[in-house]
This record gives C-alpha cells, structure tokens and sequence, in this order.
C-alpha cells in the first residue's frame, strides 16, 4: 500500500530527538503488534528515537510482558488506571526534561508503516508554526479503508468528524493539509506545542480530550497538519469493548457537554447542543445501516442511566 509522497524538504533538516508514549491498559492482546511495529519505524528513522511505554494498572500482565519481552521499551507503571488524558500527561511529563525536539503520543491497538516518523517530523520542520501532526490511520479491518484523513470541527457547536472516514486511500486523502483537528490516537508534537498547551485536560478522560487540545492549540496560534506519508493502522474501539456501548456513548455525550461548555459561547449554547443531538442521531442512524451489534440496546441504555443521574 502506497504510503503517499515523499516529504522533500526531510533530507536536508538536521537529525533530531524523538520521543513514542504509548499508553496500555490491559492490552496484551495489541500491545505485541504494536510495540513490534513501532520498533520498527523507529530503527527505520533517521531520529534518535526514545521509547516510553505507560501502563495504567494494566491487571492482564501485559506489562510485565513488555518489560520481559520488549526491554527496549522504558516501562512506567501507574499505580491506577488514570484515564486516557492523565496517562499520556504522565507519560509526557515523564519526559519533558529530556529537552527531546518532539514527542509523539500513540494508542496501544495501533500497529505502524515502518515509514511512520520521518515524513511527520519533515512535515513540522518546513514551518515553525506548525505544533502537531497525525498521518493518515486506516482501520486494521478492513485495512485498505481509512478512518482518519483529517479531522473538522464546527464553529459553532464543536461537532467534530473524520475526513475520509471508510473511503478508499486516493486523490484529496494523499495530499498534506491543514486540519481542524488531530487525534490521540497519534499525535506528533512539538515539545513547545506540548508545552505551551499543557497537554490533554484531565476533565476528558476518554473522549474528546484531543477535539479540546485541537482547539486550544489553534487559540494560540499553532498550525494542526495531516501528513498522509506517514501511515498507521488502527483497531478502532479495542480500548471501549469494540462494539458501541452504553459506556461509550455516555462518555461521548460528557465530553461534548464539556466541549460547549469551554469553547462555545453562552448565548449559543443551545444550538450547540441541538447539533450535537443531530450529529448522535446520524451516527446512529449510520451505525444501525452498517448492522453494529447493540446499537439500539447501547443508545437506549445511555438514555436511561442519564435521566436517572
């Protein structure tokens, strides 16, 4: 599969220092993919590349794997399961005083193109105004399907979506852009973008903690890019249960009260929150199309835990 155009400007920037954060709970059954592959795009880079994996109480033994297996990968152990935001945080402040050029937070149901790094970091290089990266995620099933090719968020009620979502890899999807928003799922950093953001709000968790750091970063004046040179593939919801769930879904519908109630002004709240209603009723009329498993159950049971809080 065709990784997209080469970066020109990457031969002549200097060398620099890179630093991986993947985050793991519990995922011994993608973690051995994903440290493998990683292993490989950072001895396929020309960066110094430092490893970092964060472990958030994992009770499955995959950590003690990595450290067995994979003593390459530095091992930071959580004595309790902190959440997406707060796990990449303590990776990332783990870190900090490293003085690496870049820093690059990654899910553990990922795997990665062994051409992953270089095309991220040469994208960055060409403008310093440019904070953060992702490249271009497929779905690990079915592989030649993309699920991010940039992401838009609106204005006006912080509603975010995919660009390029199940579409085949062709035509506007292989050119770099500009981006609304980057995901967490790998997100290449600037050490200063992370500084001067602060990393992901705790107040997250789970969702929609990248959509809020997008946005920051952009209030200050950071320029988002999608580089789609570089190329991951992703098992989309091994870290929730797979199929949609209540839990999900109410997690989902926390993170976008959270979002309006930060990005969104008062007086436009209300519609605000109507979109948002509409974006969940497209989804799910879209999710029951495609035939996902508990679809109804999950939105119904979300429902009805929420009028009962």
């Amino acid at each position: 599969m065709s990784t997209g155009a080469p970066v020109t400007s990457e031969r002549e920037a200097p060398a620099r220092r890179l630093g991986l954060v993947v985050l793991n709970w519990n995922g011994q059954a993608v973690l051995p993919g994903c440290l493998a592959s990683l292993g490989a795009a950072a001895g396929a880079s020309r960066h110094a590349v430092e490893r970092l994996l964060v472990d958030n109480a994992s009770a499955d033994g995959s950590a003690d794997w990595a450290a067995a297996v994979h003593p390459e990968w530095e091992l930071l152990r959580l004595p309790a399961n902190r959440g997406f935001a707060a796990g990449m945080n303590a990776g990332l402040a783990h870190l900090a005083p490293r003085g690496l050029d870049y820093l690059c937070v990654l899910n553990n149901d990922i795997e990665a193109d062994p051409g992953l790094l270089d095309p991220l970091v040469a994208d960055l290089e060409a403008d310093p105004r440019r904070g953060g990266v992702c490249p271009r995620i497929h779905y690990a099933d079915p592989r030649e399907r993309i699920w991010y090719a940039g992401g838009a968020v609106s204005r006006v009620s912080t509603v975010s979506r995919h660009l390029g979502i199940r579409q085949a890899a062709a035509g506007r999807w292989l050119q770099a852009a500009e981006t609304g928003y980057l995901t967490g799922c790998c997100l290449l950093g600037r050490a200063e973008f992370w500084r001067t953001t602060g990393g992901f709000d705790e107040q997250f968790g789970f969702y929609g903690e990248d959509v809020d750091l997008s946005l920051r970063a952009r209030a200050l004046g950071w320029r988002l890019r999608y580089q789609p040179a570089g190329l991951l593939f992703h098992r989309v919801g091994f870290a929730s249960g797979g199929a949609l769930a209540t839990g999900k879904l109410r997690a989902q519908r926390r993170a976008a009260a959270a979002l309006v109630a930060r990005h969104v002004p008062r007086w436009r709240r209300p519609l605000a929150r109507a979109a948002w209603s509409l974006h969940w009723l497209r989804a799910l009329a879209g999710a029951i199309g495609r035939g996902e498993p508990g679809v109804l159950r999950a939105a119904l049971g979300a429902l009805r835990k929420e009028s009962k809080a």
